[in-house]
């Protein structure tokens, strides 16, 4: 299957769905990038650990409500995260790519992240936007020539896929919106 572009069709439908489907696409830049292999949903209208809980817009999350398909790029505890807003324009939601499976461009990566284990270079939403030298730039991009996702054919079954409760948060834990490529990359 030739690789084909995912556009603002396929972001704009519940966050939960974005988030198990783009387990498997392969999210490129211009420099290298590699499978989509860890993400997490969040929402604004029934998740208190989303940045637009409520519908509350700031100028930190205000990415958030724009039209499905857009970066949202935010600095926690002086690392960036990468988010694709989800839903529609005016609804907080988005997915956190949280890690990726690195297949193209690994020697750039490694440039911006030196670390001789594969394994270790993009297995996080910091550590992927490090390696993928993703900063508050990129903030409010539409995904297009800097970033897109491609399908190239993978599918996914539920057998291939883990899913669990997010992490690194306080409240909403419990939902089950974090989604995992059970085989990784090898050493």
């Amino acid at each position: 299957m030739q690789a084909e572009r995912l556009n603002s069709e396929f972001f704009a439908r519940h966050s939960v769905d974005v988030a198990r489907e783009l387990l498997g696409m392969y999210l490129m830049t211009a420099f290298g990038g590699g499978i989509i292999s860890e993400t997490e949903a969040y929402r604004q209208q029934d998740d208190p650990a989303c940045h637009a809980f409520g519908g509350r817009r700031t100028a930190r999350n205000e990415t958030m409500f724009a039209a499905p398909g857009q970066l949202y790029v935010y600095r926690i505890h002086q690392v960036f995260c990468l988010n694709l807003t989800t839903e529609a324009k005016d609804l907080g939601c988005a997915v956190l790519i949280r890690a990726i499976e690195p297949t193209d461009g690994i020697d750039y990566m490694r440039i911006n992240r030196p670390v001789a284990d594969l394994r270790q270079l993009t297995n996080g939403p910091g550590k992927l936007c490090q390696a993928m030298g993703i900063n508050l730039s990129w903030d409010g991009q539409a995904l297009g020539e800097a970033l897109w996702v491609e399908d190239r054919g993978l599918r996914l079954t539920d057998a291939d896929i883990t899913i669990t409760g997010r992490i690194g948060i306080s409240r909403g834990q419990e939902l089950p919106w974090r989604f995992l490529k059970k085989v990784s990359v090898k050493k």
